[in-house]
């Protein structure tokens, strides 16, 4: 009787996991805001990307 008892409460412990992962929403959330940030490494890096001419410039300064 207790091995009959005993997979019943894994199930229940499954079951709890599988509601827990759907509940995950969070982790969905912090993804959708990750896409907005890419664009904004994106920005960045054009950004880094003037620098190079600035240094050329010094260079002809020099």
């Amino acid at each position: 009787m207790t091995d009959d008892v005993a997979p019943p409460p894994h199930s229940d412990t499954w079951t709890s996991v599988s509601i827990s992962f759907n509940p995950l929403p969070l982790p969905e959330q912090p993804s959708a805001l990750i896409p907005p940030p890419l664009p904004v490494t994106h920005s960045g890096a054009r950004a880094l990307a003037p620098p190079p001419p600035l240094s050329a410039k010094g260079e002809l300064s020099d």
